[in-house]
């Protein structure tokens, strides 16, 4: 891969990873205000999980840690739970909205860790 196009993947994931956090911190708040169902201690844990996961992991890749690679792949993993617990609020637009930010955060990030790995493969031949 090109480093333009690195370039260009980081600034676009890091831009999804920070969407993702704003975006679960503000479904947060309409959970908690919503009650019921929506502010049940698992859901609640679950946007608190992915917003410090996203937080963290624009940490990581911004100064190019060791462990970016880890903290990318266990945000997309947490970003699809997140997505897919959402996805469970039929008829929700603002958790409708949640789970195509968070699904597409998981996207970006799968695609970083793939980009990252290319970019290793090219550097060891």
């Amino acid at each position: 891969m090109k480093d333009d196009e690195l370039d260009q993947n980081i600034a676009d994931t890091l831009c999804s990873l920070d969407d993702c956090n704003e975006f679960c911190l503000q479904t947060m708040t309409y959970c908690l205000e919503k009650g019921e169902k929506y502010s049940s201690k698992e859901n609640i844990s679950l946007l608190m999980d992915c917003s410090d996961i996203c937080k963290m992991t624009e940490s990581f890749l911004l100064r190019e840690s060791i462990y970016t690679g880890d903290f990318l792949d266990l945000c997309v993993g947490i970003c699809e739970d997140c997505k897919s617990s959402c996805e469970e609020f039929k008829n929700d637009k603002i958790m409708h909205e949640c789970a195509k930010v968070c699904g597409d955060c998981a996207q970006a990030c799968s695609e970083m860790v793939e980009a990252q790995e290319e970019d290793f493969e090219e550097v060891e031949k």
